[in-house]
């Protein structure tokens, strides 16, 4: 069974350590069958199945030789089934009462993202740095950092996130962590302002993960740096990628109306009547709502469609009669 497992043939394991676990239910391999049984259920996401498993394992071999990686198991069962506090205490038990094991950095770890998960995030970033600090050769270091990161970014603390993340760049080899590192320190350097450095690690990010599944993101805040930066057409370029290539953005609705904002500024008046409604179109409740109403007005009005402006002007008095 064990061997089935490890080729990755979880219907014959599954069988064969049943039958195992049938004929010797106390035996010598029985904790190790059940510890292959709850993580063949884990492969096939029955998560509940693999807790009962893993708990039988730890609650009738409590001498076993396997329970500092049963409990470690079970902590990454309940994250995966997204009952954090039940799986920070299986994690806890591994720290505490296993320090030598192979299984401590990895319940750290995990312990950090479910609390992290938790919105404990002041706790989170000290059990990041238990592994940060201590175990800085271990391959969970850099993920380590990168957690650490998100979590000081919640708490504000942006300069901690740019340090963390060029840590982060220098030390792994790892794109998808390198890729989210980039995002968070830009993300990060939005917040302080420091527009030219967003311009650096957003345009970083374009260019050397052309997939990063944040992309429209990336081009939405490149968008206001080049703004900021008094560097209109890129600025509009951006929003207009945005509302060109990714039409299911939560920015979308936003972006049009800032291209349409530059067409009107230009006296391209026509052309932005198209983007004023494709930004009403994109979601018609928008914030921007009112906005929008009252360009697209003007945006009409400009041409002499004097009919259509008024309508416009109309449905921005009637939807926000208390409107600026």
């Amino acid at each position: 069974g064990a061997s089935s497992f490890f080729l990755k043939q979880d219907e014959p394991a599954l069988t064969k350590l049943n039958e195992s676990l049938a004929a010797s239910p106390g035996g010598n391999y029985a904790d190790d069958a059940l510890l292959f049984i709850s993580r063949i259920h884990a492969n096939a996401e029955k998560y509940e199945e693999a807790v009962k498993t893993a708990s039988k394992l730890i609650d009738t071999f409590e001498s076993s030789n396997v329970i500092d990686q049963a409990h470690f198991r079970r902590g990454d069962f309940l994250n995966d089934s997204k009952q954090y506090d039940k799986a920070i205490e299986d994690y806890q038990v591994v720290i505490e009462r296993f320090p030598n094991s192979v299984y401590l950095v990895p319940s750290l770890y995990g312990k950090a993202w479910c609390e992290l998960r938790l919105d404990k995030h002041e706790t989170s970033v000290a059990t990041f740095t238990v592994v940060i600090d201590n175990h800085a050769q271990h391959e969970l270091h850099p993920a380590s950092l990168l957690g650490r990161l998100i979590c000081r970014h919640q708490l504000d603390e942006f300069d901690g996130v740019v340090e963390d993340a060029n840590t982060v760049l220098k030390s792994t080899a790892d794109n998808a962590i390198k890729m989210e590192a980039v995002y968070q320190r830009g993300l990060a350097e939005v917040a302080l302002e420091k527009n030219e450095a967003v311009v650096a690690s957003f345009t970083s990010l374009l260019e050397d993960y052309p997939k990063f599944d944040r992309i429209d993101s990336v081009l939405y805040e490149l968008g206001w740096a080049y703004g900021e930066l008094e560097e209109t057409e890129k600025s509009i370029g951006m929003f207009d990628r945005v509302a060109k290539e990714f039409p299911q953005s939560q920015f979308l609705a936003d972006a049009h109306f800032r291209v349409a904002e530059s067409l009107y500024s230009d006296e391209k008046y026509a052309d932005s009547v198209g983007r004023y409604e494709a930004s009403l179109a994109a979601d018609p409740s928008n914030s921007l709502k009112e906005n929008v109403l009252h360009k697209l007005g003007w945006a009409f009005y400009q041409q002499d469609e004097f009919a259509k402006a008024q309508e416009q002007f109309e449905s921005q008095i009637k939807a926000f009669a208390e409107g600026t």
